[in-house]
């Protein structure tokens, strides 16, 4: 098929349900480099990357998710069953919409951690399940990382030639926003996302608690997540450390500036589809330290420093190396600036319209 006859019908799922991550933020950047013609199947989103009646947000609405759902569901149906595109790719693996589909078949697999990490999610989560059918129907599978392509093939019987390897990129870029305006502490590790499971928090908590004891100015700085559990606020208490770690919800110039100003940025997860935070610590010059997973690995090569996941002491090592070493600091920041030049989101867009095209 031609470029010039391609038109993509995306739909509504990541945009209801999303106000902030990592999916919602591909699917708007691919929304902000598309080249060919394309429709969001949604009529009001809160998400902040790709909003849509916005001013909803602060409308106190009993069930106001589920009424979004509903509005948004229908709209993804009508443009379904009744208006043109040659191409629909679901922005999430809800199967309802096959079966008014009229398009070639498009899915990304973003991770395989329902797969491989079922007990994390409750039994009535349908996500395995309905993912297991739309990669089996799907024309052409977008897989986030060679890993995630090869998770792909060990879980199902796959063509391998639907699966396509498209990398994501960033779009954070540097600022001029002081410590003290973000009112952070002098000296500060990062850490960014959700804190639970397989995310392995621990490890990083673990591993600060040593260090603090050495080093009576290092602050642990958490982005996003959500506010501390009481059960993470009993255990800083309890390790008399309290004073020492702070959570921060904020938007992406200020994230920019947490990334530019912490001594290290600390990725500990177990398992990941890709890993955007570390491209983002490349691009603001934030010497990183990532769990040995082969993800990481396949992102990142040899710009930072790895540590065994399962082991507080391997990172609590590193992280005195790096605090310790300002050349490895500096040499670990020109890795990343190197690095991250191969990953754009104009590259990752042009490589799926290629498939798009080739369909």
């Amino acid at each position: 098929m031609t470029k010039s006859k391609i038109k993509v019908l995306y739909d509504h799922q990541i945009f209801t349900v999303q106000k902030y991550g990592g999916i919602s933020k591909y699917f708007s950047e691919l929304f902000r480099y598309l080249d060919v013609p394309y429709r969001k199947g949604y009529l009001i989103s809160l998400n902040e990357y790709s909003p849509r009646f916005k001013v909803l947000t602060h409308l106190m609405v009993k069930g106001k998710r589920k009424i979004l759902n509903v509005i948004n569901r229908r709209y993804t149906r009508f443009l379904l069953k009744h208006s043109r595109y040659t191409h629909y790719h679901p922005t999430y693996y809800d199967v309802e919409g096959l079966k008014h589909n009229k398009g070639k078949l498009v899915v990304t697999v973003h991770d395989m951690i329902h797969e491989l990490y079922p007990q994390y999610f409750d039994v009535s989560d349908q996500t395995k399940t309905q993912k297991a059918i739309m990669v089996q129907k799907a024309d052409a599978i977008i897989a986030i990382s060679k890993n995630t392509k090869r998770d792909l093939l060990k879980r199902y019987d796959l063509d391998e030639s639907r699966i396509h390897v498209i990398y994501h990129a960033t779009s954070l870029e540097k600022v001029t926003v002081t410590k003290e305006a973000l009112n952070l502490p002098e000296r500060y590790l990062l850490f960014v996302g959700s804190r639970r499971h397989y995310k392995n928090f621990t490890v990083v908590f673990e591993a600060f608690n040593d260090l603090v004891k050495e080093d009576a100015n290092l602050h642990l700085v958490c982005v996003g997540g959500g506010a501390f559990t009481e059960e993470e606020q009993a255990l800083f208490n309890a390790h008399q450390c309290v004073n020492r770690l702070s959570q921060h919800n904020v938007d992406e110039t200020a994230l920019a500036a947490y990334y530019q100003q912490a001594l290290a940025f600390i990725f500990p997860s177990l398992y990941e589809g890709f890993g955007i935070p570390i491209l983002e610590a490349f691009t603001l010059d934030c010497p990183v330290l990532l769990s040995d997973t082969e993800v990481f690995k396949e992102v990142a090569e040899d710009a930072c420093l790895y540590f065994d996941g399962q082991d507080s002491d391997s990172l609590k090592a590193q992280l005195t190396s790096l605090i310790q070493q300002p050349k490895l600091r500096e040499s670990l920041i020109q890795k990343g600036q190197t690095r991250v030049k191969a990953f754009t989101w104009e590259k990752a867009v042009s490589q799926l319209e290629n498939v798009y095209e080739s369909l």
